[in-house]
């Protein structure tokens, strides 16, 4: 059986289960066992039966959405990894927004700035080592998925779409990875439960990007290694603030360039100043075997 089929039954049950006891709640009530009960506890039963027949409907129903419109892809920088993602080959990349059945599928699309993440992680393993690992605005999961298969720790996306929530759980289990899935936003929290940080992708306004840069800078003096994925984007190019260290540079795929607008490449930076020189050294090393996939430019600052 499928790694993704078991997974849609483990779920399954869990709600079965679930529901099965908040009916045997209702009968002890009913039938005056639990003594008199208050108009209250009736109703807040009454809530809890709803909303697990609710969520089993939603979980299961978004699932089987999400595999009947994408295709399991390794068209992409990181071919090791399977994605549930919407190429050319699905009827939603030339459908209209009335017919798509989702709400902005951020978590469809491959970004080339998660791809450029995911590829480093995997080609430097070592640097997830230790690492309690937090990814940020995770859309599919492959950043998150590229730390547990390099060693880290324990590893946590973070998205605030229940959709993409979904898909990374699926995304994970076509991997057979494990990685624990976080709806909150936590943009301007402390995250003292990891010290990795992995954004791929998130600078897309000079404002947001601000706001996101001045969080990096609080967490980076906290110790925390910081890894932000980008194609050139403006409101990256716009910061003036000297934080950022370009640690890798890679070419990206035809289709990738396609699908975004004509970038060629995409950038990972660092904001630990003597770790992204360390980085940026043993990049252009391992490089050097395979000048193919890699596109090596001079180290350079942002804002420098």
């Amino acid at each position: 059986m499928p790694v993704t089929d078991a997974s849609y039954i483990v779920m399954l049950l869990f709600h079965l289960a679930l529901y099965n006891k908040i009916v045997n709640a209702l009968s002890l009530i009913s039938s005056g066992k639990r003594g008199k009960c208050t108009q209250l506890e009736t109703i807040s039963a009454c809530s809890l039966r709803r909303l697990s027949i609710q969520s089993l409907k939603s979980g299961f129903t978004t699932a089987r959405l999400i595999k009947q419109h994408t295709v399991i892809s390794t068209d992409h920088m990181t071919p090791e990894i399977k994605l549930h993602l919407i190429t050319p080959l699905c009827e939603l990349w030339t459908a209209s927004a009335d017919n798509i059945p989702f709400h902005d599928p951020f978590w469809a699309f491959y970004w080339p700035g998660g791809q450029a993440i995911a590829r480093y992680i995997l080609d430097n393993p070592q640097l997830m080592l230790g690492q309690h690992v937090l990814d940020v605005g995770s859309g599919s999961g492959a950043c998150a998925i590229a730390a547990v298969k390099s060693g880290a720790l324990s590893v946590t996306a973070n998205d605030i779409d229940p959709v993409a929530a979904t898909a990374i759980k699926m995304n994970a289990a076509l991997n057979a990875v494990n990685i624990d899935v976080c709806t909150e936003n936590l943009v301007g929290k402390c995250c003292v439960k990891w010290n990795c940080i992995l954004l791929g992708d998130m600078v897309y306004d000079a404002e947001f990007t601000g706001q996101l840069l001045k969080w990096l800078n609080a967490i980076r003096c906290k110790g925390k290694l910081v890894l932000l994925g980008d194609p050139g984007r403006q409101a990256l190019k716009d910061i003036t603030e000297n934080c950022l260290t370009e640690v890798a540079r890679y070419r990206l795929p035809k289709n990738a360039c396609l699908e975004n607008r004509g970038f060629t490449d995409a950038s990972v930076w660092s904001k630990q100043p003597i770790m992204a020189a360390l980085m940026q050294l043993q990049f252009k090393f391992r490089s050097a075997a395979n000048h193919t996939r890699h596109l090596i430019l001079a180290p350079k600052h942002l804002g420098s």
